[in-house]
């Protein structure tokens, strides 16, 4: 018997959610992730296409895993989550998750009052909050396919392992697939992946060592061979572990500075410079 939940996840200040959307929609996971529209179809209008669009996912959790579903209503100070869990001991973990993916403790009016008076001013977008990636090792794994290689390639990289080894659930009548574990792809020889063996290789090295240490200290994976900066400093961005990572080696980030001929220093978007890096990245 799953264990129903419906409960609003009340923030702070501005929520962009469809730019937010909008990230996840081009880097989604087929089984894992779904966006779409709810309700009926022809609606028009940025309002009504906000209420109508809605993120779903299914997620590992300490006891089993949830199905869920978040969506933003107009101009609520929440996003109304709708899940389904597998066992009901996971309802906190699952919130906790949920909330530190959406970003939805941060104090935009603290990042707005050290950056916007600043070179990122001109240009501001208002309620850019960081879309996470659910865990550090999913984030690891995203980053390492995703070096020196354009964002559709890098979404398909992940996808073909997604395919090949997660797991299927089905809940209610719908298909899904849970991310791989740090076993699955540790115990593969993802000779499916057609990309350098040392970048497969990679992946095998920090996937193994997350299934003997787990994820939570991304910085200890440099010691792997192949896990450099930029990896860690991405996952640490991405999976919410530090809202003060200004990603300056990231080519997008370049691009985005020189395109509005910028010259920004970490030090100078400190301590907010995981907004920094995504403010310039939804220049581009």
């Amino acid at each position: 018997m799953l264990t129903k939940l419906d409960c609003p996840l009340e923030f702070a200040g501005e929520f962009d959610w469809l730019r937010c959307l909008g990230f996840y929609r081009s880097r989604a996971l087929d089984g894992v992730e779904r966006l779409g529209q709810k309700g009926r179809e022809g609606k028009e209008g940025l309002e009504e296409q906000q209420e109508q669009s809605v993120y779903q996912r299914i997620i590992a959790l300490p006891a089993g895993w949830a199905v869920y579903q978040v969506q933003h209503e107009g101009a609520s100070q929440s996003l109304q989550m709708q899940a389904s869990l597998q066992h009901a001991q996971d309802i906190d973990p699952l919130k906790a998750a949920v909330r530190r993916q959406f970003d939805l403790d941060a104090d935009l009016s603290q990042v707005e009052a050290q950056l916007k008076p600043g070179a990122l001013g001109a240009g501001w977008i208002d309620g850019v909050r960081i879309p996470g990636i659910i865990s550090p090792f999913e984030a690891g794994v995203r980053a390492v396919l995703g070096q020196q290689v354009s964002v559709v390639a890098a979404r398909n990289l992940v996808q073909q392992v997604v395919d090949e080894l997660a797991s299927v659930i089905d809940v209610e009548a719908q298909t899904w697939r849970l991310f791989p574990t740090p076993d699955q792809i540790a115990q593969s020889e993802l000779a499916f992946l057609k990309m350098p063996g040392a970048r497969r290789e990679a992946l095998r090295r920090l996937a193994g060592y997350c299934a003997e240490y787990g994820d939570a200290n991304p910085d200890d994976w440099l010691a792997l061979k192949g896990i450099g900066p930029w990896t860690v400093n991405y996952v640490k961005l991405r999976a919410g572990l530090s809202r003060d990572i200004f990603l300056d080696s990231d080519l997008g980030v370049k691009n985005a500075l020189k395109q509005q001929n910028l010259s920004l220093s970490a030090d100078q978007v400190s301590p907010w410079g995981s907004y920094a890096t995504f403010q310039l990245w939804h220049r581009l």
